[in-house]
């Protein structure tokens, strides 16, 4: 049976999703630039000085992060996790010393090889060939040429907390496995997002050559699949699905002619799709505004008008409860206490191998 469009009328962050052009450009114009050009201190590559990032680029890497879950209208990251920086900055010191980037396979002979570098790389996103963090940022959320979206998934992950960002010269790594609880009460997420979103922001870094659509539940089958720029399809390929666990969402990816996308205006997207075989199909449509904040009225002359804001429900006051006499208790004669055996003890498994992200674009 189809079901009607699982899109709720609100989301968890306040005024998801935004018709507003001069609210989403303001923030983006604000929070995406630099606010330092010194990003690292103290690194000597030859001699395996990891040195450290700046705590004024953490701060950036750290806004600039919570900057796209904000148009995305997911929770942003509450912290940073400082124990992690020796992880991310040594695992960057040994990708830029090999001129390579690689989450396993280090071995200790390595130059500038550490437990902790080592430790670092498998459970970061890498990037090789960019120096600028915001611009860092955005080519892991880019994710050109990475079907599963790992990078992606794992930044925009509602549970993503206490991260680390390592950099030296340019390799770079992200620890994303900090955590937080799951508050996306409406259970998805999307790349380019529902509702206006700056052009700048979508071609920051280059155009994604993959949109996505992200639930928790794994995907067994695509029924439909389009986006369409008035009437015309922009999909340069198959729709496909993801299961892979690079954070707890799975995804739908979307191929689209990057030369089609990097353009103002209103997108069209619909989805059907089965979490189990045979079972029901869910159905998906929303409309993605690319709004230039170079250009007045944002260049998004194709959108229909916006829909009336949907005001958040007023919870009524909840009735006073009147307290229920309770009876006094009968007395019970206190039992005669019975020797208790000590237990066996039981041996403890091994932890489990935890994910490792997949391997990074380089531009």
């Amino acid at each position: 049976a189809l079901l009607a469009s699982i899109l709720p009328a609100r989301a968890d962050v306040a005024g998801w999703p935004f018709y507003d052009g001069s609210l989403i450009c303001s923030k983006w114009n604000s929070e995406w630039p630099m606010t330092t050009s010194s990003y690292t201190s103290g690194v000597v590559t030859s001699s395996c000085t990891a040195g450290s990032v700046t705590a004024q680029a953490k701060a950036d890497v750290l806004r600039v992060i919570n900057l796209f879950r904000w148009h995305a209208g997911i929770d942003p990251v509450q912290t940073m996790d400082a124990a992690k920086d020796v992880n991310t900055q040594e695992c960057s010191l040994m990708c830029a010393r090999a001129q390579t980037i690689k989450h396993t396979g280090w071995v200790t002979t390595d130059a500038c090889y550490t437990a902790a570098g080592d430790s670092g790389c498998g459970s970061s996103n890498l990037a090789a060939g960019l120096t600028v963090p915001n611009s860092i940022v955005a080519l892991w959320i880019q994710d050109n040429n990475v079907a599963s979206l790992g990078h992606r998934r794992w930044i925009f992950s509602p549970t993503l907390n206490g991260i680390s960002f390592g950099l030296v010269g340019a390799y770079s790594a992200l620890y994303v496995f900090g955590t937080q609880p799951n508050t996306l009460s409406r259970g998805y997420w999307s790349w380019p997002p529902q509702g206006y979103v700056p052009l700048q922001a979508i071609n920051s870094q280059g155009v994604p050559t993959t949109w996505n659509w992200a639930s928790p539940a794994s995907i067994a089958a695509i029924t439909t699949c389009s986006v369409t720029y008035s009437g015309a399809s922009v999909l340069s390929g198959a729709c496909y699905f993801e299961n892979s666990n690079f954070g707890p969402y799975k995804v739908i990816g979307m191929p689209v002619t990057t030369s089609l996308t990097n353009r103002a205006g209103c997108y069209d997207v619909s989805l059907g799709y089965q979490t189990t075989a045979g079972g029901p199909v869910m159905t998906v449509s929303y409309t993605v505004a690319l709004y230039d904040c170079t250009t007045a009225g944002g260049a998004i002359s194709n959108c229909p008008p916006p829909p009336p804001p949907t005001p958040f429900p007023t919870p009524a006051p909840a009735p006073t409860p009147v307290p229920t006499p309770v009876p006094a208790p009968t007395p019970v004669p206190t039992p005669v206490p019975v020797p208790t055996p000590q237990p066996v003890p039981v041996p403890v498994p091994e932890p489990s191998p935890v994910a490792v992200p997949v391997p990074s674009p380089t531009p």
